[in-house]
């Protein structure tokens, strides 16, 4: 392809033939030349996943002039060789975005075929307060699986110098503010330094009350004087029944960092799925 110029080709493999592998299956692969990394699309496409929002990515297959479209809430970018055949991936990427759960897509007309790529954000935002022992240990878990975090802490020297690439640090005197900016269906795990810290921000957290999942680090103890708490300022049983506390699947009961880890990534996992 880079001897001849060739247009963006679809290929697949027979991963039993190719490959040697006992499982079976097929693989479909896409090879495109690619001009540089200043292409108007992929400026699109970049701007859209830092925004966290999803867009479909359209690759013309069989035109010798190939074509890219990128389409968002924002619109469209980029452009197809066949102004007939830009409005029809038009409708079919935009139908794509409402799609919540939709796939690759394949459409073929003659000779001609448009692949139609869903780009989704990563599956879950999880704000994380505190930087102690149990918060390092979940942000190297968390940061080896498809989300995206943001870490809370006023304590500048506690968080580590390399971080995973979806880690975002928030270093601030004022956390409750990281609740209020966070997308409606995010995660909140609270693991302050602070009892009275984390009883003011799982306050503000019940009252927001459109999470995806909320868990506060202790024990049963803890949760019913808090319970208590939250009552008396007039929070419902049915709100605060949303709080996990302990937290961490209850066949992992290890008192650990790292057990307390891979027990807290597996809830946020199975809080995902539902």
């Amino acid at each position: 392809m880079l001897r001849g110029g060739a247009a963006a080709q679809l290929c697949r493999f027979g991963l039993g033939p190719a490959l040697g592998q006992c499982c079976g299956g097929a693989a479909e692969v896409l090879f495109e030349p690619a001009a540089g990394a200043t292409e108007e699309w992929l400026r699109a496409l970049l701007a859209a996943v830092d925004r966290g929002e999803p867009a479909v990515l359209v690759t013309a297959l069989g035109d010798s002039a190939g074509g890219k479209l990128v389409v968002s809430s924002d619109g469209a970018v980029g452009s197809f060789p066949d102004p007939q055949r830009q409005v029809d991936a038009l409708a079919v990427a935009r139908a794509l975005l409402e799609a919540a759960a939709a796939g690759p897509l394949l459409e073929q007309t003659g000779d001609k075929a448009a692949l139609f790529e869903p780009i989704r954000p990563a599956g879950l935002y999880v704000v994380l307060f505190g930087a102690g022992h149990v918060g390092k240990a979940l942000v190297r878990m968390l940061g080896e699986l498809p989300c995206r975090i943001t870490w809370v802490d006023s304590r500048a020297e506690q968080f580590p110098r390399d971080l995973p690439a979806n880690v975002t640090i928030e270093c601030t005197d004022a956390p409750q503010y990281a609740i209020d900016r966070a997308p409606a269906r995010a995660a909140f795990l609270v693991m302050t330094h602070s009892h009275a810290l984390d009883l003011m921000l799982c306050e503000r957290i019940l009252r927001r009350n459109d999470f995806s999942y909320f868990g506060l680090i202790g024990s049963a103890t803890k949760r019913a004087k808090f319970t208590r708490r939250f009552k008396a300022r007039g929070l419902s049983d049915e709100v605060i029944e949303h709080m996990v506390c302990p937290i961490g699947i209850p066949e992992l009961s290890g008192k650990h960092p790292g057990e307390i880890a891979v027990a807290v990534a597996a809830q946020l996992l199975m809080a995902r799925a539902c």
